[in-house]
């Protein structure tokens, strides 16, 4: 670890005497105004392009050492968008701490793997799938002005709600994913449940309504499908022999 630190330093001191940082940022920037030129969606564009990048600088390197990195290569680019520091700073390390669990190195599945005797790559995975929603909930703290709400930017009231709004995107997202509400959820209201995670964690007013909406009729579908009667085969036995004791054969009918 300690080794891994100083190496760590000597990165960031070379980037950012030769001013590598910058060039990195600014690449991250061309590339999403590459896509579109509305602010809105530089700044969405952005961010994911950020999010890949500290996900991969993370990979098989520990949590501050990532952090470090990540900062001088992908800060400048958030914070010139008007990120406020604080978010920019969480979202970079909320992804550097993401990346123990990302594929194909994922360390800390690596390493429970290995206490367990549990399969490496079938753990990798799974711990993947389980973090599904925490690799969405960092861009909350970047899309919107609202967001930064999340890292303590804002009065109590603004924490308070962006933090309730988020919770229920994140149980939307858990449930699209993991496909469980109340018992095994279909596609249809797994697909509802995604549309109504990003609905709700891109935390603007009209959002925020299509999310909640998302999110009601996933939950309705759901409940409507859960209330259907199945035709199962111990129905479909009984049914068959009351039917053969209620019309019984030709011979014992005469």
């Amino acid at each position: 670890m300690t080794s891994v630190c100083a190496a760590a330093g000597i990165i960031v001191s070379t980037i950012t005497k030769t001013g590598l940082g910058q060039v990195i940022s600014d690449i991250l920037i061309k590339g999403a105004q590459a896509l579109s030129t509305d602010p809105t969606a530089v700044l969405i564009f952005t961010c994911i392009f950020a999010a890949v990048a500290v996900t991969i600088l993370g990979l098989a390197v520990p949590v501050t050492a990532s952090f470090i990195i990540s900062w001088v290569i992908v800060g400048p680019a958030l914070i010139s968008l008007g990120v406020p520091e604080a978010a920019a700073a969480m979202f970079i390390f909320y992804y550097a701490v993401l990346s123990e669990v990302s594929p194909p190195t994922a360390l800390a599945a690596v390493a429970s793997s290995a206490i367990t005797g549990g399969r490496v790559i079938a753990t990798m995975w799974q711990a993947c799938k389980y973090a599904i929603p925490a690799f969405l909930v960092p861009l909350a703290f970047t899309f919107t002005p609202e967001g930064a709400s999340l890292v303590a930017q804002g009065g109590f009231i603004g924490a308070v709600w962006t933090g309730l709004v988020s919770a229920f995107a994140v149980a939307a997202l858990a449930a699209g994913a993991g496909g469980w509400i109340i018992r095994r959820a279909g596609w249809p209201e797994r697909i509802l449940c995604f549309i109504a995670a990003g609905a709700l964690l891109y935390l603007q007013p009209m959002s925020m309504m299509i999310g909640f909406s998302a999110l009601i009729l996933g939950v309705i579908v759901h409940l409507l499908l859960r209330r259907k009667p199945k035709l199962t085969s111990a129905t479909t036995s009984d049914i068959g022999s009351t039917e053969s004791h209620s019309t019984g054969s030709p011979a014992e009918s005469n």
